[in-house]
């Protein structure tokens, strides 16, 4: 689960995002305020991952403030609790690390907990050497995420043993029925049609709707959702989902129709 700006994760906005100074967000993180995910204000039915972005205009930073961006990799770390995690056999400990300096590129695999949320922030290098705001996931279960060299990306999970490492190095073969997590058709789980339906071990802890969306790719933006189902406790939806595509379940469980 995505949002655009980190304030609207922390914080807890909704639609006034824009009008506040992300480093309202660093101040807040101290207290290790609760996630908000952007893509459910207003009731909408798409995945902005980027709706801050998009729905100002497209512009990083609409009002001119320069809030969005400038902070220090030295304000982050304050900000989330410490600087580099441990690294063990290139399995990453909650902790804050710079892609191509601690940690290499790639496409990542990411432990939690199936039943409280775990957190990914990704920072953008700019020029100067500060940072700006990029995407945020808020996940139950597992998590894949690209990483590209100059990424900041703080990962945070509440099981200590918990791990960010190279999607080459998991072994992951979950069985039907799937619980709350990300899973590649035609890799993880067949591709085919499932039923959806509330994982109750996630949802007294889910800060958000239980749903299922389906994905084209990793990119994070307003076109890679193609499919939304949100569901409540005794009811149930369906998905379709093709060879390629991704199915996260949020606080929810699929399993094969």
């Amino acid at each position: 689960m995505l949002g655009g700006c980190l304030i609207a994760l922390v914080l807890g906005l909704g639609g006034c995002v824009g009008c506040m100074s992300c480093a309202a967000m660093l101040d807040h993180a101290y207290e290790r305020g609760h996630a908000y995910d952007y893509r459910f204000d207003g009731g909408s039915e798409t995945y902005p991952y980027d709706g801050y972005y998009d729905g100002y205009g497209g512009s990083p930073d609409p009002y001119g403030s320069g809030t969005l961006g400038g902070f220090t990799r030295q304000d982050i770390e304050r900000a989330f609790g410490g600087g580099v995690g441990t690294i063990e056999n290139g399995r990453c400990s909650s902790g804050v690390y710079e892609v191509g300096v601690d940690i290499m590129p790639g496409r990542y695999f990411l432990d939690g907990s199936p039943s409280a949320e775990s957190y990914l922030y990704v920072f953008k290098g700019e020029n100067g050497g500060t940072y700006r705001t990029d995407k945020s996931l808020v996940y139950f279960g597992n998590y894949y995420a690209d990483l590209e060299t100059g990424d900041l990306v703080v990962f945070e999970a509440p099981d200590e043993n918990a791990r960010m490492y190279p999607e080459s190095e998991a072994t992951f073969e979950p069985q039907a029925p799937y619980k709350s997590g990300l899973y590649l058709a035609g890799k993880d789980i067949p591709a085919g049609t499932y039923t959806i339906t509330v994982d109750e071990d996630a949802e007294g802890m889910a800060e958000q709707e239980c749903a299922a969306y389906v994905m084209s790719d990793l990119a994070f933006d307003t076109d890679s959702i193609t499919d939304t189902k949100y569901v409540v406790r005794g009811g149930t939806q369906t998905v379709t989902i093709k060879d390629g595509e991704w199915l996260e379940l949020y606080a929810a469980t699929a399993t094969p129709a």
